[in-house]
């Protein structure tokens, strides 16, 4: 029989139709969802009705698939137990106990549930060696120690109890191999002069260039008027920041007032005061004339510098994406929550950038009248009511009419693999990678384009109830 889940106050609503998978839309007042309380590709017992057309009723066994979809497979039914193909109509899912279920359990009488110790495979070759229960005397159970193997010689290398006198226990420095040497290299106590003992910054190799003005600090700078200047003439990686391993370099420099200041990682070179992308996927952040750019990827050259491909650019008035139409704002796996404006987006809809132009057919129409607008509320931080449409049952009324809604721009989809970054324990150590996104799918809707097809489905409708009208008045 297979592993049946039960959960209790389980019921969703569905506008779908027709014997395929159903899609739920939402618990019902009082309700759990099916997503809050089964795990899915779980088997349970479902019962679906019409509340449009009560003759219409399924009880049967299924499961919720990665969609969301109720995968529905018939026990009894109004179509002679198969599963029922269903009309138009708000349909109610409980999560229930089937008849069924009660039948297959009353055919188990656990009470005559009993094997034979012979029934049971090898537990009869395992019980022939072992002892009678009273045939092991722990009292008179003993060895010679000559019997246990190994122990004589390992004693055999040992003192005897009392042989060893700490007290008188004594070795000259001279036989301690190594140590006279050491000590010949050691001052005599008394020999370092602490207060008299003193140098200057400059007479230790290697700071030559460092400088100190009360707590301030410069390298390469003789006033420092800063707790950390740096400053040296024509060089353009000026600081270099490394956690150890391959790829966690960071320079930081400047060169001149008119190529300003850079932080960029380890995939650039720097040659006569320039720098270039090696490699693809490098980044670094450019800030000159009043503006903060963010650089990814492949190299471009402004003024006389060569730097990476603008992402963003940021300045008092504005914030820019390097290139036109061409970043995206978010990904289907990292959205925005709430986004904050004075005014409303703007869409480029200039008729020079666009083709086929033409009115919108019948039969895109036709099947927009069949899509349902539903309230609902979201499963995560889900308080208020929305309302709205859901994307996958929006495709699949188009798909009924043989009209693919991707390709008209209504429906989107993504999926995505895990996403891993490097793992590093607070020594600094490499650690497994972490996984900061789990793979997924997800379906989505361009809003705009579901308002135009609304409003071209109600303008239509509103000119031929008008003709009706007008029909009406001159008969």
């Amino acid at each position: 029989m297979t592993d049946i889940f039960f959960a209790d106050l389980v019921r969703e609503t569905s506008y779908s139709n027709g014997a395929e998978p159903f899609i739920l839309e939402g618990a019902s007042p009082g309700y759990r969802s099916f997503a809050e309380a089964v795990p899915q590709n779980r088997y349970f017992y479902y019962a679906i009705s019409n509340i449009n057309t009560p003759r219409e009723w399924e009880v049967g066994r299924g499961y919720i698939d990665e969609d969301n979809r109720l995968i529905r497979d018939a026990i009894t039914s109004s179509n002679n137990n198969d599963l029922t193909d269903f009309s138009d109509g708000l349909k109610i899912i409980n999560l229930t106990i089937s008849a069924q279920w009660f039948a297959e359990q009353d055919g188990d009488d656990v009470s005559v549930h009993s094997h034979d110790v012979t029934d049971i495979n090898g537990i009869g070759a395992a019980l022939d060696n072992k002892q009678d229960v009273g045939d092991y005397a722990l009292t008179s159970h003993d060895h010679n120690m000559d019997e246990i193997t190994g122990l004589s010689v390992a004693l055999s290398g040992k003192q005897d109890v009392g042989d060893y006198a700490p007290n008188t226990h004594v070795h000259a420095y001279t036989d301690i191999d190594g140590l006279n040497d050491q000590l010949l290299a050691k001052q005599d106590a008394g020999d370092y002069a602490d207060r008299d003992h003193s140098h200057n910054i400059g007479d230790i190799a290697g700071l030559e260039n460092i400088y100190s003005s009360g707590n301030h600090v410069g390298i390469s700078k003789s006033s420092p008027d800063t707790l950390l200047h740096v400053e040296r003439s024509n060089h353009f990686k000026q600081a270099h920041f490394s956690a150890g391993y391959a790829g966690s370099d960071c320079y930081i420099g400047s060169v001149t007032s008119t190529t300003g200041s850079y932080i960029f990682d380890n995939g650039f070179y720097f040659s006569s005061h320039k720098y270039r992308a090696t490699s693809p996927n490098r980044s670094g952040i450019l800030m000159v004339g009043g503006q903060v750019h963010i650089c990814a990827d492949q190299s471009l050259t402004v003024g006389s510098n060569t730097i990476p491909t603008r992402v963003i650019s940021i300045d008092n008035a504005t914030v820019t994406p390097g290139s036109d139409n061409q970043i995206a704002l978010g990904k289907s796996n990292a959205r925005f929550s709430v986004i904050y404006s004075g005014s409303g987006a703007i869409n480029t809809s200039d008729r020079k950038h666009k083709k086929n132009i033409g009115a919108i057919s019948d039969e895109w129409l036709d099947a927009w009248a069949d899509v349902k607008w539903s309230r609902y509320k979201f499963r995560k931080g889900g308080k208020r009511w929305h309302l709205g449409l859901i994307a996958q049952h929006v495709h699949q009324i188009f798909q009924k009419h043989n009209i693919d809604a991707f390709e008209i721009g209504l429906c989107c989809y993504d999926e995505w693999d895990d996403e891993y970054q490097d793992g590093v324990d607070q020594a600094g150590n490499d650690v497994a990678p972490l996984l900061i996104r789990k793979a997924g799918r997800k379906w989505g809707l361009r809003y705009d384009e579901c308002f135009a097809m609304e409003a071209a489905y109600q303008r239509r409708e509103l000119h031929r109830i008008t003709e009706k009208l007008n029909m009406l008045s001159k008969a």
